[in-house]
């Protein structure tokens, strides 16, 4: 049952089958309604009625100038109420919401939030293992020609580690919105090694965020950090399960990683280092699933469950510590 202060949300989305712009539009408003049948605060409320919504969310958009928001009739109506919800990889927030490859050029408070990607939540073959069946340390498979920062990983191959470089894979064998298919050799692969190591390197890609970074967390694996313009979302303590590397320092030795979580990382009592048996940063895995997580805590702002106050003209975003999504 929905409680009777539960914030009343609408949504709104422009994009078509055929349209242009952002790709995942259309999938992330199936996402959105999906993950509201299943929120187990009942702090928000789905209504079709914008004028009587609390708050609207506006998903997408089709063009990077989110001209279809600008010059929609509701946006200009109600622009106290309205945000955006940008799962691209690449945006410019030129409108106050939520965007989950924020870049900090772009960030502030009374404006943006980041986020983690919707998508990564439907990918049921990713789920928390023990460390026990690592065999590797470290771990990437991806292209590396996505952007400069990943081309020093080759470097580091070897020890005790796997680097894999996907770009000359044709299309059709690449991961697709997160999802793995029937008979994607590649898939199956980044699963395994995913399963098999204990740090996951990280870099940024088209954008400053990526899909890994979130499914890392998901695995209960140490997700090492490689993106100087990245935003964090807000809510978890990322310093407890988490390694920031500088792009200028992405082929530094694993060694490092490895004395970094001796030190930095938050281990449960009588395990002071990552390889000791079953030892796990305290939040490693507890990240993905609290109601504060870089990806509940923003899911529920999006719903909603944020309230506001009027800072030029617009609401601040302010993420609570509810949550919505799927357990």
């Amino acid at each position: 049952m929905t409680s009777r202060n539960a914030v009343k949300v609408a949504i709104a989305c422009f994009a078509s089958d055929n349209g242009p712009g952002n790709a995942f539009a259309l999938s992330e408003l199936r996402r959105l309604h999906q993950y509201q049948a299943c929120d187990k605060f009942k702090m928000h409320a789905l209504v079709e009625d914008v004028n009587l919504a609390d708050v609207v969310i506006f998903v997408g958009p089709q063009f990077s100038s989110m001209l279809d928001f600008r010059q929609s009739e509701i946006w200009r109506k109600h622009p106290e109420k309205c945000f955006v919800y940008n799962g691209s990889d690449r945006s410019i927030p030129l409108l106050p919401g939520i965007y989950v490859s924020l870049e900090r050029q772009y960030h502030a408070s009374s404006w943006t939030r980041s986020a983690g990607y919707l998508r990564v939540a439907e990918n049921e073959k990713i789920e928390p293992q023990p460390f026990e069946g690592c065999d590797l340390l470290y771990s990437f498979a991806g292209a590396i020609a996505n952007h400069p920062a990943r081309r020093p990983l080759l470097d580091i191959a070897g020890e005790r580690g796997v680097v894999i470089d996907t770009s000359q894979l044709p299309p059709d064998q690449r991961q697709r919105d997160g999802i793995s298919g029937v008979g994607d050799t590649y898939i199956h692969t980044y699963l395994s090694l995913l399963a098999r190591s204990k740090f996951i390197l990280c870099p940024r890609g088209i954008g400053v965020s990526s899909w890994r970074l979130f499914e890392t967390l998901k695995a209960g694996r140490v997700p090492v950090i490689i993106s100087d313009a990245w935003v964090p979302p807000d809510g978890p303590d990322w310093d407890q399960f988490s390694i920031r590397v500088p792009q200028s320092r992405s082929a530094r030795s694993p060694r490092s990683w490895r004395a970094a979580s001796a030190t930095r990382l938050r281990w449960p009592a009588g395990q002071g280092r990552l390889g000791r048996s079953g030892s796990r940063p305290m939040s490693s895995s507890t990240a993905w699933s609290s109601p504060v997580s870089p990806s509940s805590g923003s899911v529920a702002c999006l719903c909603g469950s944020s309230r506001s106050s009027t800072i030029s003209g617009y609401s601040n975003l302010t993420t609570s510590a509810t949550g919505c999504w799927p357990t």
